[in-house]
């Protein structure tokens, strides 16, 4: 048995990684570069929305870079939320249609310092790298057999809705560590104390 499940495992990582496969849309994307480090990934249907505001983006032949006078976080974040917003009134990118208020913070790897912050529904648009935390719970009952706890997503979620899902799990917002946002996804989606949580979650891994 897990050997089967270890081959469905690996054919599932492989199509969702499919970006770095050949002949992928990878090809067709521009980097995207703030502080000479790499942050995403941009499509030609993005691209074509960013050339409108030269200000702030500027083309290269193999990339986009935030102009030179956007030097600090603070003035990054200004100019990029204009952008988006507007964007946004305009209706020109699917995306933004999931507008959620929350601020998500970009890095070029999870240990460096962020270099800006931005809306967590235009991340996509950018391709920037995301980060989530997920939590799995299980109870052992009198037979010593374990049983998972699985959740079921809502039939009005923006994304993946009806889906099943783990006990609990949500993107990692401004200011919140991995257990803070585990805790607080926790209440949210799982009706468990936050006082509970904290007490029993542990750390395992990550991927």
């Amino acid at each position: 048995m897990s050997e089967i499940w270890s081959l469905g495992a690996k054919r599932l990582l492989a199509r969702v990684n499919s970006f770095h496969q050949p002949d992928s849309s990878k090809s067709k994307c521009k980097l995207f570069v703030c502080n000479d480090q790499q942050i995403g990934w941009i499509r030609e249907d993005a691209a074509e929305q960013l050339r409108r505001y030269p200000n702030v983006f500027v083309e290269h032949s193999d990339r986009f870079t935030l102009a030179e006078h956007l030097n600090t976080n603070e003035s990054r974040s200004e100019a990029v939320a204009q952008v988006v917003n507007d964007m946004r009134a305009r209706d020109c990118l699917k995306t933004l249609r999931g507008w959620r208020d929350e601020l998500y913070l970009v890095k070029s790897a999870y240990s460096q310092p962020p270099l800006f912050k931005i809306e967590r529904a235009a991340t996509s648009i950018f391709g920037i790298r995301k980060y989530g935390s997920h939590g799995n719970g299980y109870v052992i009952d009198e037979n010593g057999t374990w049983h998972m706890w699985i959740g079921k997503r809502s039939a009005t979620k923006q994304t993946f809705p009806g889906m099943y899902d783990n006990m609990a799990a949500g993107g990692m917002s401004h200011g919140l560590t991995p257990t803070e946002c585990m805790a607080k996804e926790c209440e949210e989606e799982a009706t468990i104390p936050k006082e509970l949580a904290l007490e029993k979650l542990k750390a395992v891994g990550a991927v």
